[in-house]
């Protein structure tokens, strides 16, 4: 069976911003949350 993993990152309002999945690259994952801590 597969299985799949995400990260929902919600912004201060508690809406959804982006996800972070598990074929996310590290890189790919700190730009996400970089840009979520600069606009959300």
């Amino acid at each position: 069976m597969d299985h799949t993993a995400a990260i929902y990152l919600m912004d201060g309002e508690g809406r959804f911003f982006d996800a972070i999945t598990m074929t996310a690259s590290f890189d790919e994952a700190v730009a996400k949350l970089t840009r979520l801590v600069e606009e959300g």
